[in-house]
């Protein structure tokens, strides 16, 4: 199995953080668009292990989430089927 180089990872990485597509990461970093859903998806799955290991036993009376979630159900019919499903 071929492995990425740690600079060509890191620069995938940072494509992504930036908000760049997958098609787009894969043409700029010279890495097919299935190794980069791979690298992405590893290191969500990495980054979800170490939350869940060192995220414990937080007692918080507020909290301030990313604004993100506004792109997810942003049109009210999709948020009606979103609630029906649940």
């Amino acid at each position: 199995m071929n492995v990425l180089p740690t600079s060509q990872r890191v620069q995938i990485l940072r494509c992504l953080l930036e908000g760049n597509s997958l098609r787009s990461n894969s043409r700029i970093t010279g890495a097919a668009k299935k190794t980069v859903e791979k690298l992405f998806h590893d290191a969500g799955m990495a980054a979800a292990r170490i939350q869940d290991r060192r995220i414990r036993g937080l007692h918080c009376k507020r909290l301030e989430l990313d604004e993100i979630w506004s792109f997810v159900y942003a049109k009210r019919k999709n948020v009606e089927d979103a609630t029906a499903r649940t």
